[in-house]
């Protein structure tokens, strides 16, 4: 697999007050996001944990700064349904 930059994984974690906020309400925007984020080569997998408590996104970015933007911009983070938390990633063993 050829990537045009760095990995970074972004560990998602729900919200405390999710549930106040509507959550479900910016499902098909966030994976609307997602998608674009995939078609222009700057996602390389992303999926919600099983027990409902976040998820994972890996982006393929220039930088940390890049990555952060590429998170920041997704609508479950701008409405505050989700908190990000991303790190560089280096890889040892891969597909």
């Amino acid at each position: 697999m050829d990537l045009q930059g760095e990995l970074f994984v972004d560990l998602r974690t729900i919200a405390a007050d999710v549930k106040k906020k509507s959550g479900n309400g910016y499902r098909d925007e966030h994976r609307a996001y997602f998608t674009g984020l995939k078609e222009r080569g700057k996602l390389l997998m992303a999926g919600p944990f099983k027990d409902g408590s976040g998820g994972m996104a890996i982006f393929i970015a220039d930088s940390l700064q890049e990555a952060t933007t590429l998170s920041n911009n997704d609508p479950t983070v701008i409405h505050g349904l989700q908190i990000p938390h991303i790190r560089p990633w280096r890889t040892t063993i891969s597909l």
